[in-house]
């Protein structure tokens, strides 16, 4: 399990990231990336996350996805927060 804290919340706004088998599904059945496929040699699963940006976003906001519902935070405000 580890942290982020969001850019320009001054560790105000820190996110738990765990991923399970639940979110590995989860985040298939709602985003369309498999996050095994990091282990996979042949994959290009992280040049495709770190060059496009709201990928990266949709993927972070489904693995914290039931914290963001939490603190009443949409997709659209991840993203707004994790592009500062």
């Amino acid at each position: 399990m580890h942290t982020f804290t969001a850019p320009g919340s001054n560790g105000n706004n820190v996110w738990t990231v765990q991923i399970t088998v639940a979110t590995i599904k989860r985040v298939q059945a709602l985003v369309g990336v498999n996050l095994l496929d990091v282990l996979d040699s042949k994959s290009h699963l992280l040049e495709k996350l770190s060059t496009d940006p709201i990928l990266l976003c949709d993927v972070l906001y489904v693995i914290c996805k039931d914290q963001a519902e939490s603190r009443q935070h949409h997709r659209r405000t991840v993203r707004t927060g994790i592009g500062r």
